[in-house]
């Protein structure tokens, strides 16, 4: 994860080399957690995505597309695990 990419990129540290990218966000992606093989992403698109690491697919998206105009502000959704 990191730079102006929408996707989050696994990386195998040792090799330098991207093991992996998952799709999904149409705008950054600022913040990602991890909890045992689920990982949630928040991106700039004002969408929070819960993805299997196991099969790399997206479970669930939770909030709206930015191109809805009756979407939450920035930084509304919040999500704890």
């Amino acid at each position: 994860m990191g730079g102006d990419s929408n996707n989050i990129q696994i990386w195998n540290l040792v090799s330098g080399t991207l093991v992996s990218e998952m799709e999904g966000h149409g705008d950054r992606i600022y913040d990602v957690h991890k909890h045992e093989r689920l990982l949630v992403s928040g991106s700039e698109d004002r969408t929070a995505r819960l993805w299997d690491m196991n099969t790399k697919k997206e479970l669930m998206c939770f909030g709206q597309s930015s191109l809805d105009p009756n979407a939450p502000p920035p930084g509304a959704l919040s999500l704890g695990l």
